[in-house]
Formats: structure tokens, C-alpha cells, sequence
């Protein structure tokens, strides 16, 4: 038994670090990137990046009149400023899909490449691409980083004052110490509450007991049951009538109190008959609950019927909140750029982590390994662990960079293109740990000595971070050759375009760095600080 309690939240905080580290780098790294999934959708999809229609609703009303005057229901998807592409939509019957069309400025028809986007990376951050059952696993390393924020917090009794102590000159495990402490309290508060709303925003998943209870595991009903009251549907006539101009129905809409409400969906229930009706939702970007209101409106005379106010049971607004705030729905470009630094900090708190533990036991693994002579099987027994860190954290920067190549150089028009791509981001990610495995293997003899072992892991670190770099910094030539991204972007003024190869860029050149300090002599009078 341990002695004290700090020892056991000791215990408790380096296991749960250390059996789920991997996992929970990948979950906190695509949350990361997930920040801006549909600016990243946005450009995996260059066929999308024209000028759409100063009128956007005009466009897409004239196009769902040529293409689908008979449809139970139009949905016309307005450009933004995140995606500025215009998109419509529309239901043929009662109980038929929606299908969909992208359209530019002139209302002709785009046609994009099947792309998986950020919206692979999404579904990878919430269920690792497993369905339900990724999502059970996610919510299980939820729980055990709740555990290890909770017990790191107990074992750094001094934690604010040891968050001014950073001592990257010190030996290894001191200095890898630091730099856990001070991006663990950098962004604490930040790791609690993304953690945390994580694993409240999907609990009808981890407790379903209650749902099965009152609703007969519907979920549907339960949100149902939560959500403000709608409007009533109305039953569709027989009878043609020409459609009121949707454009000015947006402009009533936009004139209508309260102020600093955006529109980016309209929707038209019965077109084309006496009894059509046009529904808007108007939100806020800026309230951290959404606020906004819902607005019906007489399809052929444009006259507005109903106004409700976007409310709820306490327990819908609850959970709303706090899923917005998760995703952060609510927050400007800088406000997401702030949640961008801080979730990446807390990549490198997680990161930092599992490097330290490997870190501390190498003065006694080289002991042991050299007692024993320098065999592959020790070598790989002794420091795999370490060699994964690189495979799986260094590699997960490069499969990312691969997985945008792969966006660009397979054939736009090819079949199962989608999942071509997702193929393409594991495969570079199990070669990269396939290639630290195999770099450990064949210089396995350094490591029979201390300075060995970290010259071999710093240059190991170094090459990686190097491919990695380097596959960034690729894409830019490579979008430009491919699509003429970025001086098409430029001629426009596309910002998301341009924000997405300087952001590129600026990741390049930091993993260059940190490639260049990895990639130096290491001699011996600097062993101890490395």
C-alpha cells in the first residue's frame, strides 16, 4: 500500500497518463484542428472556392424552381464567413432524403470532390470513426483525464509558484517537469471545462438508464420533449400559387427587432402552392446561449404569421450552453483562435507527459541494458515506449499533413475517393510508428550508454519533426500546382483560403525549429540538459 494519499494520487495521476496518454493526444489534437472543421472543409473542397451571389437567396430560389418545383420542402443554405459557398436543398416527398446542390454566384451548378474534410477529423475527435463504440471509449479517457486533472492538481500542492519556475536547462526529467506543470496551469481551467462539457453534451450515452426509463429509449423524445415548441406543420395544397421573393421576406427578417441576428438557413415548407410557408431561425454568434428567435412567414405573400423566441426546458438550455461552448458556436474568428491556443497547449500538457514518464526511468533502463549487453529484443523491451512517443505524436502532425496531400493528388473524380483519404492519414500514421520502431532497432547499440540513448531519441525526435515540417510546408506548392489555390484566393481576397496556407506556414516553421534543435550535436557537457 502507499504510504500517503499524495503518493496515491501519484500512482493514480502517472497510470492514468500513461495507459491512455496516446489515445487522449489524438482525441485533444483533432479536437484541435476540429476548432476550424469547416474552414478545413472548406478547402478540401477547391471546386467550392468561386464568388457566390451577392443575392444568394435569389440564386438559390430560381434554381429550386428549375430543379425541384414540385418538392415538399426547399432549404436554402446561405454562404458565411467561415464557408462562404451558397448550397440548396430539397425533400421530392413526404418520406424522401433531401438532395443537394451546390450552386456559385451565377446559379450554376458546382460539383465538388467527394472529400471526408473536417468532418473526418470531427467524428475522429468524438468516436475515433468507431460508431458507438468509439464513443464509449472516448467517454471512458474523458473520465480518466478527469481523474488525472483532478490528482495532478493534488500532487502540485505549490502548483501556481512551480507555474513560474521553468527551468528548460535542467536535466531531462526536471525540465520535462516544468514544462508539464506550466501548460498543465496555463490552461487548467480550460482542460476541466472542455473535459467536462465532452462528457456532458453525450449523456444520454454514458447514462441511458433514465432514458430507457421515461422515454423507451427514444432520444428523439427526450429533446423533443426539451426543445421550445415549433410550428404546426401544414398540410400542402393542390393548388399552384406563385412564390413570394424570398429575398425580400430576408430582408423583413433582417429588419425585424432584436438586432445583431444572423440568418444562414431559409427554409420553405409547401412551395409553389397557397399555404407555403418560410421559416427562418436567427442566431447570434456572439451569446455563448445562442440567443435568437424563429420567424414563419406567408410563402406567397411574404407576410409574417409567427415569431417564437428560441426557449426551452432549463434542462435543454443546460445542455445547450454547454455543447456550444464546447464546439464554441458562440465565439468570433478570435475568440476560436483563442481556443485553438489553449486546447494545442493542452496537446502539449498531455504530450509533455508521456515523454517525462519515459524520461525518468532512462538513467536506470541504460544501467540495466548495458549490464545486459545491447540486444534488439532490450533495446526495444527498454525504450519502445519512447520510440512510440515519436511514432505517435510527431507521426500524428505528419499523417495530418499527408492526409491534405492526398485531398490534392488523388483523381478528383475517383471512386471512394472519401475513404481513399482516411485510408491514406492511418497508413502514414502507422508508418511513422513503423519507422521509429525500426530507427530504434537499427542504432539499438547506442543506447547502451546514456549519451547514446539521447543522442539517438533527439535525432530521432528531430527526423520526425523534420518529415513532418517538410510535409507541411509541401502543401502550399502543392495546392497552388494542383488548383491554383492561392493565387486564386489572393485575386478574391478569400481570407479562409489565405488564413489556412499561413496558419500552414506558421506550423511549418515552428516544427522546423523544433526539428533543427532535435537535428544538433548533442555533446557531453549538454547530456544533462537534454
Amino acid at each position: 500500500m502507499l504510504s500517503t494519499f499524495r503518493q496515491s494520487m501519484t500512482w493514480l495521476h502517472t497510470w492514468c497518463g500513461i495507459v491512455t496518454g496516446w489515445v487522449l493526444f489524438a482525441i485533444f489534437f483533432s479536437g484541435t484542428l476540429a476548432v476550424f472543421r469547416h474552414e478545413i472543409d472548406y478547402w478540401m473542397m477547391p471546386e467550392l472556392q468561386v464568388s457566390v451571389s451577392a443575392d444568394a437567396v435569389t440564386a438559390g430560389q430560381r434554381v429550386l424552381q428549375q430543379v425541384a418545383p414540385a418538392a415538399v420542402r426547399w432549404m436554402i443554405d446561405l454562404p458565411t464567413e467561415r464557408a462562404p459557398v451558397m448550397r440548396v436543398r430539397w425533400q421530392a416527398g413526404p418520406k424522401d432524403r433531401l438532395q443537394s446542390r451546390y450552386i456559385d454566384g451565377g446559379g450554376q451548378q458546382l460539383s465538388p470532390r467527394e472529400t471526408s474534410g473536417g468532418s473526418m477529423i470531427y467524428r475522429f475527435h468524438y468516436g475515433l470513426l468507431l460508431g458507438r463504440t468509439g464513443m464509449w471509449i472516448v467517454g471512458g479517457l474523458a473520465m480518466a483525464m478527469m481523474v488525472a486533472l483532478v490528482s495532478g492538481v493534488i500532487i502540485h500542492a505549490k502548483i501556481f509558484r512551480e507555474f513560474f519556475t521553468f527551468r528548460p536547462f535542467r536535466p531531462a526529467p526536471r525540465a520535462w517537469l516544468d514544462a508539464h506543470t506550466v501548460c498543465s496551469v496555463a490552461v487548467l481551467p480550460f482542460s476541466l471545462m472542455i473535459t467536462y462539457s465532452g462528457l456532458v453534451i453525450w449523456w444520454f450515452i454514458w447514462m441511458p438508464g433514465g432514458l430507457e426509463l421515461a422515454f423507451s429509449g427514444e432520444r428523439a423524445a427526450v429533446f423533443r420533449d426539451m426543445a421550445p415548441p415549433g410550428f404546426e406543420r401544414v398540410a400542402p395544397s393542390t393548388v399552384p400559387a406563385v412564390m413570394a421573393d424570398l429575398s425580400q421576406i430576408l430582408r423583413l427578417a433582417t429588419d425585424t427587432a432584436p438586432s445583431g441576428l444572423t440568418i444562414e438557413t431559409v427554409a420553405v415548407a409547401n412551395p409553389g402552392v397557397p399555404n407555403a410557408r418560410v421559416d427562418l431561425t436567427r442566431i447570434s454568434d456572439d451569446a455563448l446561449w445562442g440567443v435568437g428567435d424563429r420567424l414563419r412567414f406567408d410563402g406567397t405573400s411574404g407576410e409574417l404569421l409567427e415569431r417564437l423566441p428560441e426557449r426551452g426546458a432549463p434542462a435543454f438550455v443546460t445542455h445547450r450552453i454547454i455543447r456550444i461552448l464546447h464546439e464554441v458556436k458562440f465565439a468570433g474568428p478570435w475568440l476560436r483562435w483563442l481556443f485553438f491556443v489553449m486546447a494545442s497547449i493542452s496537446c502539449a500538457m498531455i504530450a509533455t507527459g508521456t515523454v517525462l514518464w519515459g524520461t525518468k526511468r532512462r538513467i536506470k533502463h541504460v544501467k540495466s541494458f548495458a549490464a545486459g549487453g545491447a540486444t534488439r529484443r532490450d533495446a526495444l523491451a527498454v525504450f519502445g515506449v519512447d520510440a512510440m512517443n515519436v511514432g505517435v505524436i510527431g507521426g500524428l502532425f505528419t499523417a495530418t499533413g499527408v492526409y491534405f496531400h492526398a485531398n490534392r493528388l488523388l483523381p478528383a473524380t475517383m471512386s471512394g475517393r472519401a475513404d481513399s483519404e482516411v485510408t491514406i492519414f492511418f497508413l502514414a500514421w502507422l508508418l511513422c510508428g513503423c519507422a521509429a520502431i525500426a530507427y530504434l532497432l537499427s542504432f539499438h547499440r547506442r543506447f547502451a550508454s546514456l549519451h547514446g540513448a539521447q543522442s539517438a531519441l533527439r535525432r530521432l525526435w528531430g527526423l520526425q519533426w523534420a518529415v513532418a515540417a517538410s510535409v507541411a510546408l509541401a502543401i502550399v506548392p502543392l495546392d497552388e500546382m494542383t488548383t491554383s489555390g492561392i493565387s486564386r484566393a489572393a485575386k478574391r481576397g478569400d481570407a479562409v483560403v489565405l488564413s489556412f496556407h499561413a496558419s500552414l506556414l506558421i506550423a511549418a516553421l515552428a516544427m522546423a525549429w523544433v526539428a533543427w534543435m532535435g537535428l544538433r550535436p548533442l555533446t557531453m557537457q549538454r547530456v544533462g540538459r537534454s
